[in-house]
């Protein structure tokens, strides 16, 4: 009889090697500072725990082929506070700019009406419909129409750029491809081991992070999976 093993994590396992992904590339960012409190975390450690997690993904979850959707996918964990606040800038200057019944029509053909308040509650469909919508919908017209207003043109090409990269990441169809694996008794050991690891760097982080509330929610590991789920 196989021997069973318990996970030590909730949920799909492609959604906490996500996590655990997103939080050592933090690492890395602040690595320079890190190093001086734990010398441990000199090179290679943080590059070779990064490397674990992408070998975990091809070795437990079979998802070599969508290695560049992965990468997409932690750029667009990156980068959904700053389309928000995009969004929410264009926002509100469509409701300054424009009059009742324009500024309705607006709001309703770029997908704000439908999906703005659930994707600022975090809800990533609805933030992936709205941008698909705005891509779809901001015609030449209507940005020579903003431009007139005095709407930066450079924040309507941000949005449609994040647009972009939540469109390649295609993360429903990933996460619902990897929630079918069975995995073995040895992959979830794996699997694990990376997780008690990462939660033992992102543990000590957020202390030594403990006057910058900011960063500290970085190696949050309940925070950076509500933001991708």
């Amino acid at each position: 009889m196989a021997t069973r093993v318990t996970r030590k994590f909730g949920g799909a396992a492609v959604n906490m090697l996500t996590a655990c992904a997103t939080i050592i590339e933090h690492a890395i960012e602040h690595q320079s500072f890190l190093v001086t409190k734990r010398a441990a975390w000199a090179d290679p450690y943080f590059p070779n725990l990064k490397q674990k997690i992408n070998d975990a993904f091809v070795n437990h979850l079979g998802l070599d082929a969508n290695k560049e959707k992965r990468e997409a996918t932690h750029r667009l964990l990156q980068i959904q506070q700053r389309v928000l606040i995009d969004l929410g800038d264009i926002k509100v200057q469509i409701e300054v700019d424009f009059g009742r019944t324009r500024r309705k029509e607006i709001l309703k053909q770029l997908g704000f009406e439908a999906n703005y308040v659930a994707a600022t509650r975090k809800n990533q469909q609805r933030l992936v419909d709205l941008l698909f919508a705005f891509q779809k919908n901001m015609t030449a017209d209507l940005q020579a129409e903003f431009a007139d207003k005095g709407i930066d043109t450079t924040l309507i090409a941000n949005i449609l750029d994040s647009a972009n990269i939540f469109r390649d990441a295609n993360i429903t169809q990933e996460a619902s491809k990897s929630s079918s694996v069975h995995l073995t008794a040895a992959s979830v050991t794996a699997l694990n081991e990376i997780y008690e690891e990462v939660m033992g760097v992102a543990k000590v982080a957020r202390r030594f992070f403990k006057d910058d509330k900011t960063v500290q929610a970085q190696f949050s590991y309940s925070k950076v999976m509500n933001r991708q789920s």
